[in-house]
């Protein structure tokens, strides 16, 4: 997922995501809308994404129309390196291939 464009909404920065594969769940949609907190709002363990980099999230529906939150702030969100490889906040790192595996084992 990648961000393409953020706007402020009150005290959070609504980022549509283009959805590039769905490991769990099922959308209809090519994009769907993260909202995070404002830069300016945000604590430390408030998920932060960059226009430009991939990630891999877990979602949670904010029960708006094609609105998502990370689910467990930062704990929801992994920056993909070029090589694959899922970085956390904390520095753990998983392949996307350990990714799929445990995700796939928690169904």
């Amino acid at each position: 997922m990648k961000p393409e464009t953020g706007g402020d909404a009150s005290s959070y920065v609504d980022n549509t995501i283009r959805m590039e594969q769905t490991l769990r769940g099922q959308t209809d949609a090519d994009t769907v809308t993260v909202r995070v907190q404002d830069d300016d709002q945000a604590s430390t363990e408030d998920a932060k994404l960059e226009q430009g980099k991939e990630y891999l999230l877990f979602l949670t529906a904010s029960g708006e129309d094609n609105t998502y939150r990370v689910t467990g702030a930062m704990q929801g969100a992994y920056e993909v390196q070029a090589d694959g490889t899922c970085v956390a906040w904390d520095g753990t790192k998983w392949t996307l291939q350990d990714a799929q595996k445990a995700i796939e084992q928690a169904k």
